[in-house]
């Protein structure tokens, strides 16, 4: 059961030394790119790298990251990808994780901690991270230790 993420410029090859068993596509109008075609069940959601509303672009909604938990959960082995593979990306393949291993709330932090030791390079999306907070129920204890963690 693995969750993958990355960058829009490696989708492929990811796709060749990975089995996924689906893909999930993160872009916004502001990424003027194609949604990748693919043979596997695939998520596309229209979702702009902010975390506050901007006019003309696609803030995360609550519902849009119900459904993309509802799909990971559907699916053994997930590649999620955006533009640049380090922030909307990052904070839904962080959130799939925690759903497919629930955490007392007190180990979020320290999860998060190990998140971010395995991809430095990751920078979770804040708005995906509040979403997905609400949606897994986390008590805003996911909000403050990315806060915190990714500071």
């Amino acid at each position: 059961m693995a969750i993958e993420f990355c960058s829009y410029g490696a989708i492929v090859e990811r796709m060749e030394a990975g089995a996924f068993t689906a893909l999930i596509s993160i872009l916004g109008r502001a990424d003027d790119l194609e949604w990748p075609s693919v043979e596997i069940p695939h998520l596309c959601l229209s979702i702009d790298d902010i975390a506050a509303p901007m006019q003309g672009y696609s803030l995360a909604s609550n519902a849009q990251i119900s459904n993309l938990l509802r799909f990971g959960a559907a699916h053994e082995s997930v590649l999620v990808h955006c533009q640049a593979g380090s922030s909307r990306s990052a904070a839904a393949a962080l959130l799939l994780e925690i759903q497919r291993h629930p955490l007392q709330l007190n180990a979020i932090e320290p999860y998060v901690a190990s998140f971010r030791s395995r991809y430095p390079f990751a920078r979770p999306n804040r708005r995906i991270v509040e979403c997905g907070d609400r949606e897994l129920r986390l008590e805003r204890r996911l909000i403050a230790a990315v806060k915190k963690v990714f500071a």
